[in-house]
């Protein structure tokens, strides 16, 4: 939605007052007649990954202090009849796996948050209810999936993330993590990943691939549906999404630009 400073989110001089612009203009368009419910991404909280190039960058305390003053919760519910949405930050779940520097107060965040979304899950199934999970990133559905697994994916609509920003690209790193962690040796790897990302970018690369490994059939079991950016990745499979809640379930329709 708003990009803060650098990879540190929103805690520069001027994010509040950028923040609250866009608040304005959307205030202003047609928007204003709908509620409206924001998903944090790293560039609202800051974040770490693994080719993150600025010393210091990642989730940070001001940046989510920040974000819920102008904006909302960085996790939250509500409900529409026979589903119940719930909204997660996938920083907060990912914030241990990506930065060991995070703060005391965020590790205590994410846990707040796993309690959250683990009551509010097993509340939609004793209540009958239709799940729809919102997230950025989908890699943090990982831990989620390990919940939700036994119990719960019956009761799962649908999982909508952005992050990726089209259908393809969101395929197309886990198949490449297993195909190169599976059929490669070690050092052929390393060899392989050092021509696309040489230096201090090597072992970044070979981290993301081992997290990336064995997440295409978590995908499929959570039914993830991909929210594209409207450039979409490299300019392909740009556009936006519109969900129609339907009583026998939820039609997405994706428009292209």
């Amino acid at each position: 939605m708003i990009a803060g400073k650098g990879e540190f989110g929103l805690q520069g001089e001027d994010s509040k007052s950028r923040a609250q612009q866009l608040q304005r203009w959307l205030d202003d368009s047609f928007l204003k007649r709908i509620p409206r419910h924001f998903i944090a991404g790293g560039h609202e909280l800051g974040y770490k990954r693994p080719f993150s190039s600025e010393e210091g960058a990642g989730l940070n305390d001001v940046a989510i202090e920040m974000f819920e003053e102008v904006f909302n919760s960085l996790f939250y519910t509500f409900d529409d009849d026979q589903y119940k949405f719930i909204a997660v930050s996938s920083d907060l779940e990912l914030a241990e796996t990506y930065d060991t520097k995070i703060t005391d107060k965020i590790k205590q965040k994410s846990r707040e948050q796993q309690d959250f979304y683990k009551d509010n899950i097993s509340d939609a199934k004793k209540n009958g209810q239709k799940i729809i999970l919102l997230l950025h990133d989908p890699e943090a559905l990982r831990n989620i999936f390990k919940f939700m697994k036994t119990d719960y994916l019956d009761n799962l609509e649908k999982t909508f993330a952005g992050h990726n920003h089209a259908t393809w690209s969101r395929e197309i790193y886990p198949l490449l993590a297993d195909l190169i962690t599976g059929r490669l040796t070690k050092d052929t790897m390393r060899k392989v990943i050092e021509i696309g990302f040489p230096g201090d970018k090597t072992q970044g690369a070979i981290d993301f691939l081992k997290r990336a490994k064995g997440l295409r059939p978590i995908f499929r079991s959570m039914k993830l549906v991909t929210v594209p950016a409207p450039g979409g990745m490299l300019g392909v499979g740009g556009g936006f999404m519109v969900a129609d809640l339907k009583e026998n379930g939820i039609k997405v329709k994706k428009f292209s630009i």
